[in-house]
C-alpha cells in the first residue's frame, strides 16, 4: 500500500536546532544572540575537469544529506541562485542521485533572492525549480519560498523560517548545508563588499534595496543565519577562482571571506589549464 505523502516540512526537533536553541519553553535557558564564527579553515576542492564539476558538487551535496539524515532524520539545505549551481542541480536530478537520495527528508531554503516576479527566468526559485526540484521528489510543502514581491517579504521570510524550527529570537537555526555562489567582486547570496547589510547582527533574513547589479532589490540572509550553518559550500567555476584567492590570502573585507560553516566550509574551483612550458605559474594557479 502506498504510503501517504507528509502533511508538512519534516518536523525539526531541539536537537536540530543548532546552538541556542529553544522552543520558548517556561524554564529555557536563555540562547546567544548568534552561532559564533567557525575557526575551522575552509577547505579547497578542485574539480578534475570543468565538465565534472556539478558531479563532484553534487557528492558533496549527497555526502552532507547522507551525514545529517543518519543524525537528525533530516536534512535543510538552502540553495543558491545564479548559473554556477546548474551543474551540480542538473547531476542531483540525474541517477543515481534522483533514485537514491531520500527527497521526503529534505528541507528546501533559499539563500537570497531576486525581487522580480513569480515566474521570471531570474528567479531564484525558478532556476532551481527548473533543473532540480521539478524533477525530483522533494514534496512541494518542504519547499520554503521567498515572495519578494511582498513589502515585507523579509519580515515575512524569516518568520516563516523561525515557525519551520520552532525556534524564537534571539537563537538562530543551524540549516546543515548552504550552498552559495559568489561574484567575482566577492559577493555572496545578495551581501555585497561595504554593503550596510554586512553589518546586521540580529535579522536572519533582510531586504536590500540598492544592490550594485541588476535587479537592485533582492531579499538575503544575514551573516548570523550563513554562519550557523554546520556547512557551506561555496561553488566557483570559471574565472571566480581568482576571488577565492583573494579571499583564502587574507582579503578579509570581502564577503565570502566572513562566512564560515561551523563544522565545514568548502569553495569548490575548476582546474586551471596548464601554462605553456617557460611561463612560471602564478599564486592562484598554483591553489
Amino acid at each position: 500500500m502506498a504510503r501517504a505523502p507528509p502533511a508538512g516540512p519534516p518536523e525539526l526537533r531541539g536537537r536540530d536546532l543548532g546552538p541556542g536553541s529553544r522552543r520558548g519553553a517556561p524554564g529555557a535557558r536563555r540562547p546567544p544572540v548568534e552561532a559564533p564564527v567557525s575557526a575551522v579553515a575552509p577547505e579547497l576542492v578542485t574539480a578534475p575537469d570543468p565538465e565534472l564539476f556539478g558531479v563532484v558538487a553534487a557528492r558533496l551535496f549527497r555526502e552532507a544529506f547522507e551525514a545529517a539524515v543518519a543524525s537528525r532524520g533530516v536534512f535543510a539545505v538552502a540553495l543558491a541562485g545564479g548559473t554556477s549551481p546548474e551543474s551540480m542541480y542538473t547531476a542531483l536530478s540525474e541517477i543515481p542521485h534522483r533514485d537514491e537520495i531520500d527527497w521526503t527528508k529534505i528541507l528546501v531554503l533559499f539563500g537570497d533572492e531576486r525581487c522580480v516576479p513569480q515566474g521570471d527566468p531570474e528567479r531564484n526559485d525558478y532556476r532551481a525549480w527548473r533543473t532540480l526540484l521539478s524533477n525530483v521528489a522533494v514534496p512541494p510543502q518542504n519547499v520554503l519560498r521567498v515572495d519578494p514581491t511582498l513589502p515585507d517579504a523579509a519580515e515575512r521570510y524569516e518568520a516563516l523560517i523561525r515557525a519551520t524550527y520552532r525556534l524564537a529570537p534571539p537563537a538562530v537555526p543551524s540549516l546543515d548545508l548552504v550552498i552559495l555562489g559568489m561574484g567575482t567582486d566577492g559577493h555572496t547570496a545578495s551581501l555585497f563588499p561595504a554593503h550596510p547589510a554586512l553589518a546586521e547582527a540580529a535579522r536572519l533574513v533582510v531586504k536590500v534595496t540598492d544592490a550594485p547589479k541588476p535587479p537592485p532589490e533582492r531579499i538575503t540572509f544575514t551573516l548570523p543565519l550563513l554562519n550557523a550553518a554546520r556547512t557551506v559550500l561555496f561553488l566557483a567555476p570559471g574565472e571566480k577562482r581568482q576571488v577565492v584567492a583573494e579571499s583564502m590570502f587574507g582579503r578579509t573585507d570581502l564577503p565570502i571571506s566572513m562566512v564560515r560553516g561551523r563544522e565545514r566550509t568548502v569553495f569548490l574551483v575548476d582546474p586551471v589549464p596548464e601554462p605553456p612550458k617557460d611561463e612560471p605559474r602564478t599564486a592562484v594557479e598554483m591553489l
